[in-house]
């Protein structure tokens, strides 16, 4: 009995410490809580043990598709995960992330440990790097020559990270990454083309701008300068 208490004890100071949200559901009622899920949904352990997980949900459909992606795969597969939405008593949503466990995992009537964390910080940062790249983008696109972002690896892999819409428009080679630099190298005009490569070679090793000035054959056949920085 001794060694059963001390066994609690320990779940207890961990499941009361860890830095994530921690809840064990039964039939989706709140069996119990630790203090992190608390804050993170806004309510005591007295307002949430006892009722239904419904209330930390802005609507009825939002409660039953989280269900259904946590409950789906838990029995198969042993775990499953959602994220979501909770409303907080102030009104105020917080992007959620769960991770479900079953205690017993027979027993499909027994209890469920959620993992909880709060990613709103991390969907707002997402959200805020796709505006940027978006508008990034669109400004790529306006200019009158081609934006692109080169690389060369530790093994000498050249490619591009990157290359903007107009370079179909400017060269007719296509605008899609891969094998972008090599197709665009096999315009470049043949008495040029060693000049090309060895000024890149040269900017690679000297760690310094590059600036070349040569002649490309588009697949029509017509030549036209161009310049690269």
């Amino acid at each position: 009995e001794e060694s059963l208490r001390q066994s609690e004890a320990t779940l207890h100071s961990l499941f009361s410490a860890a830095p994530v949200g921690l809840v064990i559901i039964q039939d989706r009622i709140l069996r119990s809580v630790n203090e992190r899920f608390c804050e993170i949904v806004g309510y005591s352990s007295a307002e949430l043990i006892g009722h239904s997980s419904r209330q930390l949900y802005e609507t009825d459909a939002e409660c039953q598709r989280v269900g259904h992606a946590l409950y789906d795969t838990l029995w198969q597969c042993g775990s499953g995960y959602a994220e979501t939405q909770f409303r907080r008593p102030d009104g105020a949503l917080r992007e959620i992330s769960l991770h479900a466990a079953p205690l017993q995992p027979p027993d499909q009537a027994g209890s469920v440990a959620v993992a909880v964390q709060d990613i709103t910080d991390q969907k707002r940062a997402e959200a805020a790097l796709r505006a940027s790249e978006e508008r990034l983008r669109d400004i790529a696109n306006n200019v009158p020559g081609v934006v692109y972002q080169f690389y060369v690896r530790p093994t000498g892999e050249t490619g591009l990270y990157y290359i903007s819409e107009r370079a179909d428009e400017i060269f007719g080679v296509g605008n899609h990454l891969e094998d972008a630099f090599t197709r665009f190298t096999a315009h470049v005009a043949p008495e040029d083309r060693e000049p090309f490569l060895a000024s890149i070679q040269q900017a690679v090793a000297t760690v310094c701008s590059w600036d070349f000035e040569g002649r490309f054959i588009k697949p029509t056949g017509e030549t036209l300068w161009f310049k690269g920085v």
